[in-house]
């Protein structure tokens, strides 16, 4: 782990630069401020080539990382992302990060900190995610709820597990969270409380009834690619009550969906866009996900994905999504939490 402190510019840029050595094979720089968004222009490595130009990537209708674009206090890239990006090499790594406000302008003299992890794997083609799931209010104490998402877990770890990614995971309390879960980012520090209880390293699961008191989400990551370090968006959520249907009772269908959308939210995290958005106007980044157009197109060349945009339900089930690409299995085996 490494930490730098940088100010802006006059023309609200920020330059971060951290030295990797030979046994390191993939990076994540989180930068944060508290008093600007945020946004990744450019990462350069040590022989002076971009090998990420933000602002391309920004303009695209292909999607990379959240990086690119200036929404949060906090961005978050992972490096390398895909199989076919360019590796790590040793020496100085080079970070161009912009500082601007709601309405696009620059902030000049803005205090901005940056926190990189590195990974030292010799084999990228497998690797372990090491999780904790974590129980909002006292739904620990419901065994039917807990059993139904130790099963789901189980689904979700069979779902990656043909991409070489194994999910380790423990389970905790987190009686200091409310049942209606807060959307990340929007949750008044408590999400940064939660990841702090965390082991370094760990991905935090939250599991609650509703998130925002919607049943519209089932889940949702907090970052794509998501943070090692601490911060209100370092989580992963699920929302129980959406997933059981009018009845409030998880049936063994249910559960198979709720797993498959822990594969689908904790995929966000490490990374993975949706292969198509809703809208069919963007598109993943990854070379074999084709680029559909409309809705019956979509799902017959994607509707078996995980990471599909949205489940596709009929009044009594939901077709399955556990399909993964070699692509896709590639940015989760290059996020920098899997070793």
């Amino acid at each position: 782990m490494k930490r730098a402190n940088v100010q802006s510019d006059a023309d609200g840029r920020a330059t971060l630069s951290f030295t990797v050595r030979d046994r390191h094979a993939a990076l994540s720089l989180t930068v944060s401020s508290l008093e600007a968004l945020l946004s990744v222009e450019a990462v350069t490595d040590p022989s002076g080539t971009i090998v990420l130009d933000g602002a391309a990537w920004a303009a695209s209708d292909q999607n990379l990382t959240l990086a690119v674009e200036p929404w949060y206090v906090d961005a978050v890239v992972n490096w390398p992302v895909r199989k076919v990006d360019p590796g790590l090499s040793a020496g100085t790594w080079t970070f161009d990060v912009l500082t601007t406000w709601t309405d696009g302008s620059a902030v000049p003299s803005a205090d901005v900190a940056g926190s990189l992890a590195l990974k030292e794997d010799d084999d990228l083609s497998t690797g372990a995610l090491d999780v904790v799931v974590r129980y909002a209010a006292d739904l620990e104490d419901d065994t039917a709820l807990t059993t139904a998402v130790e099963q789901a877990v189980t689904e979700w770890q069979a779902i990656w597990a043909p991409a070489g990614v194994s999910v380790n995971v423990r389970y905790e309390r987190a009686d200091d969270l409310p049942a209606t879960l807060p959307y990340p980012g929007f949750s008044e520090g408590l999400y940064d409380l939660q990841s702090s209880y965390a082991d370094r390293g760990e991905l935090t699961f939250i599991v609650g009834e509703t998130i925002e008191n919607e049943l519209l989400y089932l889940g949702v990551a907090g970052n794509i690619p998501g943070s090692l370090f601490w911060t209100d968006r370092s989580v992963v959520t699920l929302a129980w009550l959406a997933h059981a249907g009018g009845d409030a009772v998880l049936d063994a269908g249910e559960i198979a969906v709720m797993g498959q959308t822990m594969a689908h939210e904790a995929g966000h995290y490490l990374g993975l866009f949706h292969p198509v958005e809703d809208g069919f106007a963007a598109w993943d980044a990854l070379d074999d996900t084709p680029e559909c157009s409309g809705s019956r197109n979509c799902q017959n060349n994607l509707g078996d994905n995980v990471m599909y945009y949205a489940a596709i339900c009929s009044l009594s089930e939901c077709e399955t999504q556990t399909e993964l690409t070699g692509d896709q299995a590639g940015v989760l085996q290059r996020f920098v939490g899997v070793l």
